[in-house]
């Protein structure tokens, strides 16, 4: 199996590595005057290839049937682990060829894709994924390329960036998918590290503090939706070295694209390698976070409208404080237990916010029927801990986050544009930038 050691990107998995290292130590294979003995070829060669699809929920539950379950379950594992790593090879290509030429086609990339597909197996849906992943890169190559084609001036496009003009001097660079900020004032490079443009806040003596600490820094958020993950910038008073520094900042923008999706598609799979109940557990709930996070920012904008009606008190005389509400809506604000039982009523029971009720119920069938009945117990537990535990827990944080901010100070109208465009997992983050850990 190639691996193309003239990447200039470290590996998305480092899985590939360790499985070059496992495919040796399983054959037993040893280096002699610099020549491998055939026995240990002929055993590597058995993992080059996969004839036809390999589909593994599909072939692990042919596996209960099969007259050998042992040697059958061995084989399926051997057959799921070369496939995830030439997953990976997939997605280490893509990005060389994508940094050597950023118009590269879409048809190039389904070359790509086919003749990885014909060598690891790929299923039909796994090969949609990285056109999918492929695709959004091309959405946001253009969206870069277009910006900076509007706003050619450097201080202009700074300020069409982050709405506000540069203090200092700025020089901006496009790449295959971001801009590249080189700040020669720490006031503006401290403006992006923070994220105070998303809610237009000037940046502070401690924000300048923090950020002056870091020599770059790769987000991402961004003002305009179509650029999100396409802003780098660097700190030219501490950047020891532009080049990697550029180099260092511009893996982060194109891995977090790229590595996510090859994230996802190898996650579910992942299940079938859980050597006991603990590691299965792992496995599943990280599968129900996925759909979580997914509803999580209608989960947000939920909080956020509580907030523009009426202020959320304290966690306490849920039903006083909710009956007020209901009658005026104005009158003594409303409580954060009542806004957390309104987003956590189920569906059936009248619930308006049970965003992913569904989509969970489809996935715990998903796992049935792969992994068999006899694991409904655990499947069942990691869905309560997940969508119930985890989940009241990220509202109840949310809620302390907005009411810590006003506490500080801010306005409500304030409150609400500096956490709009962060995820709700990260409003902690931002107490943190602004007042340290609270």
């Amino acid at each position: 199996m190639k691996i193309y050691k003239s990447f200039d990107i470290p590996p998305l998995s480092d899985e590939i590595h360790e499985y070059e290292k496992e495919v040796k130590e399983d054959s037993g294979e040893i280096a002699v005057n610099g020549l491998n003995d055939s026995a240990a070829t002929r055993a590597r060669e058995k993992r080059n290839r996969i004839d036809g699809v390999f589909d593994p929920a599909r072939q692990l539950r042919e596996i209960r049937s099969a007259p050998n379950p042992q040697v059958a379950l061995q084989e399926y594992r051997d057959k799921l682990s070369f496939q995830k790593k030439g997953m990976a090879l997939l997605y280490e290509q893509i990005v060389f060829e994508v940094r050597r030429n950023p118009d590269i086609t879409l048809e190039k990339v389904d070359e790509l894709i086919e003749k990885h597909g014909a060598t690891y197996g790929f299923t039909p849906a796994q090969k949609s994924e990285v056109r999918w992943v492929m695709r959004e890169f091309k959405d946001k190559h253009n969206a870069v390329h277009s910006t900076r084609e509007n706003y050619p001036d450097d201080s202009k496009l700074y300020a069409y960036l982050f709405a506000r003009p540069p203090v200092g001097r700025v020089e901006i660079e496009e790449g295959p998918l971001t801009f590249y900020i080189r700040c020669h004032d720490q006031r503006d490079y401290a403006y992006i590290y923070s994220q105070n443009f998303l809610s237009g806040i000037p940046v502070s003596e401690r924000d300048v503090t923090i950020a002056n600490e870091t020599g770059g820094v790769s987000i991402g958020s961004a003002i305009q939706s179509e650029l999100r993950g396409c802003i780098i910038a660097e700190n030219v008073t501490r950047a020891s070295d532009h080049h990697i520094t550029h180099i260092h900042e511009e893996q982060h923008a194109i891995k977090r694209l790229f590595s996510s999706s090859a994230k996802k598609v190898e996650n579910y799979y992942s299940i079938f390698e859980a050597k006991n109940d603990s590691e299965l557990r792992a496995c599943i709930e990280r599968e129900f976070r996925a759909i979580r996070r997914t509803h999580e920012p209608r989960t947000a904008d939920e909080i956020l409208a509580y907030m523009k009606t009426a202020p959320i008190g304290d966690f306490t005389n849920s039903i006083e404080i909710e009956s007020e509400y209901q009658g005026n809506k104005t009158a003594s604000g409303i409580s954060g237990e009542y806004v957390l039982q309104t987003l956590m009523t189920p569906k059936e029971k009248g619930g308006l916010y049970d965003y992913f009720r569904d989509e969970k119920e489809r996935l715990i069938r998903r796992f049935l029927r792969d992994l068999g009945e006899e694991k409904e117990r655990i499947i069942r537990k990691s869905a309560e801990r997940v969508f119930v535990n985890e989940y009241q827990e990220l509202i109840r944080q949310g809620i302390r986050v907005f009411k810590i901010l006003l506490q500080r100070g801010f306005s409500v109208e304030r409150v609400i544009g500096l956490l709009t465009s962060e995820p709700l997992q990260k409003w902690q983050k931002v107490v943190n930038r602004h007042y340290g850990h609270a």
